[in-house]
């Protein structure tokens, strides 16, 4: 029998499962979708040759793919003469051929209920853009619904690139919230952004847009600088601690009060430290020679994405090697501790706050409308190390990747220490 908040949840992705395939021939119903995740579940369980099973795999009728089409734009399908009958035995030994990041293995029902995998679909890796952050956007999100096998009992439900649900051991948990994308955050950011619009209009290069809409654009690629950081600490499997003070000798002050930092930066040289911004500049800049008059920042940020430019695509390789060398600090036992505009104040950082925190609230929704109190006995010493530095230092925040590769956010949010679910794909 399911507990009642896991069987909400299960009704939830049920629903939203039934809906997303209703309409096609032979489509599976409830008790086939039950079916299938509890199969996905075992098979998650098993080794190939010592390698966990590791894939996505996709609901679709073998009819809506076509084998003349493919990456980077579109699906390449690979269909079977002799579908064999899915089983976790024969996920197993498929899995190495369906790299996680390229290829999906393609499920549908014949007309007895039973699963089948008729094929493999090339999907290419633009999709993690998405998630890790990239200039090149994939095709259109996969049209049908994709089932992740992440690692040993976790299974992820995902509809057209949103995150569902997750299947997590015994009980299915609603997604987390994409906490670049709020409004809050990007709230603390506001003044360092006008600034460098007001940077990018001494040097000339600001007149094709209002400065609002640079600013705009200037978080898009903040969040995508981010999105790269971030990704990067998860898939090392060490995990590791960012923190964030605002700008200037007042933000410096504090982190030095409440970081013991064993590798402080030299402010003065600020050789990597000023280099964020400088890349942003030069971006924005070249955008700037692209760009014809009268567009906005989402033309803009359209641009940026789908052009074919030389100088862009250098950019954008310095611009995500630079994410590289700040998440490698986040090896190193201790936080890496950056200010607003991304400049590295140091790394190997012990938080010295000494206030003793019994608990937090838990954010419910990215903006925290919603909350509940979180019993921090659960946490672990990254966690709680944050929880009370945001104690005693309300203009400070920070995120915690674990070792399992789940991502927090954690910030002072309406006079309460609060804790985000921040989801990636």
């Amino acid at each position: 029998m399911l507990f009642d908040p896991i069987r909400a949840e299960w009704e939830r992705v049920r629903e939203a499962l039934l809906s997303e395939l209703a309409g096609f021939p032979d489509a599976p119903g409830e008790e086939a979708l039950a079916r299938l995740l509890r199969l996905l579940f075992a098979s998650s369980l098993l080794k190939e040759e010592g390698r966990t099973v590791r894939v996505r795999v996709m609901l679709a009728p073998p009819d809506r793919f076509s084998e003349d089409e493919g990456p980077p734009k579109g699906f390449h399908a690979l269909h079977f003469e002799a579908p064999p009958r899915l089983s976790p035995g024969e996920l197993k030994r498929l899995s190495p051929a369906a790299d996680f990041a390229r290829s999906l293995i393609c499920v549908w029902p014949d007309e007895t209920g039973a699963f089948l995998i008729w094929g493999l679909v090339n999907s290419g890796p633009r999709w993690l853009n998405r998630a890790s952050g990239g200039r090149r956007i994939a095709q259109d999100p996969h049209p049908f619904p994709v089932v992740q096998v992440r690692e040993p009992g976790v299974l992820r439900v995902v509809i057209r690139e949103e995150v569902l649900s997750e299947l997590r051991g015994l009980g299915f948990q609603p997604p987390g919230v994409d906490v670049l994308h709020a409004d809050w955050l990007k709230e603390r950011f506001l003044a360092t952004r006008r600034r460098l619009v007001e940077e990018l209009e001494a040097g000339g290069a600001g007149g094709l847009l209002d400065p609002a809409e640079w600013a705009e654009l200037a978080h898009g690629l903040a969040i995508q600088f981010g999105r790269r950081l971030l990704s990067l600490a998860r898939s090392s499997g060490h995990g590791g601690t960012v923190l964030f003070f605002p700008d200037g000798k007042e933000g410096a002050a504090q982190a030095a009060r409440w970081v013991l930092m064993k590798y402080a930066a030299q402010a003065e040289l600020a050789h990597a430290s000023g280099r964020y911004r400088a890349l942003i500049r030069r971006i924005m800049g070249r955008l700037c020679e692209l760009l014809p008059h009268g567009m906005d920042h989402r033309s803009a940020w359209n641009l940026f994405q789908e052009a074919y430019d030389r100088e862009l695509d250098e950019l954008e390789e310095s611009f995500f090697e630079l994410a590289r060398f700040y998440a490698d600090f986040m090896q190193v036992d201790g936080a890496l501790v950056l200010d607003h505009r991304l400049q590295i104040l140091g790394f190997g950082g012990e938080i010295v706050a000494d206030r003793n925190v019994t608990y937090v609230m838990e954010a419910l929704d990215r903006e925290g409308t919603r909350k509940q109190r979180h019993d921090i006995r659960a946490d672990g010493t990254r966690h709680r190390s944050v929880y009370r530095l945001c104690s005693v230092e309300p203009e400070a925040f920070g995120f915690v990747v674990s070792q399992d590769g789940t991502v927090r956010a954690i910030a002072a949010h309406e006079g309460e220490v609060t804790v985000w679910d921040h989801v990636g794909m």
